[in-house]
């Protein structure tokens, strides 16, 4: 999601300047659920790794990002 918005900034900008910034924020929480994971940070408290699934954070990136690969 990083390199696509570094690859097509302009795209980026204009699509989701026009959606709600509720889905923004959610692009952005994925992205970082999959960060905290892919850093190897070990959660151990069950509340916070249900908060931060990486599931979850898949779910939302995968469509979002295959949405900027065919615009």
């Amino acid at each position: 999601m990083f390199v696509m918005i570094l690859l097509k900034s302009s795209l980026f900008t204009h699509y989701f300047g026009e959606v709600s910034p509720l889905l923004v924020i959610i692009v952005f929480y994925a992205m970082a659920i999959l960060w905290i994971h892919g850093s190897g940070f070990e959660i151990k408290t069950t509340l916070w790794r249900v908060i931060f699934l990486p599931v979850v954070g898949y779910f939302i990136l995968i469509p979002c990002l295959s949405y900027l690969i065919w615009l």
